[in-house]
């Protein structure tokens, strides 16, 4: 079995998309469940506006931690990162 090593930067790029793919998959749902919404439209669309801000307030302090935490763990790691490991085994 051979192993996969990669180096900090491009680590923390994957970390930075996977990320990005998650949220925009959530707005994509927030979207579409706007769009399925009839009558106050206008009401509907700044509750949903003013919840989305207050999600991220609420949720940014949290995030920027966790990023903080792992960029820091990522570069502290000696090499490359541990070799990439099967989720099920054979």
């Amino acid at each position: 079995m051979s192993r996969f090593r990669i180096k900090k930067q491009p680590l923390i790029a994957v970390a930075g998309i996977v990320w990005l793919l998650a949220g925009l998959n959530v707005a994509i749902l927030g979207v579409r469940a706007a769009i399925d919404m009839r009558g106050l439209a206008a009401i509907i669309l700044v509750a949903l506006a003013g919840g989305a801000v207050a999600i991220f307030c609420a949720f940014h302090p949290m995030f920027s931690k966790l990023v903080k935490k792992n960029a820091q763990r990522i570069a502290d790691l000696e090499g490359g990162a541990p070799p990439r490991r099967p989720l099920l085994r054979p």
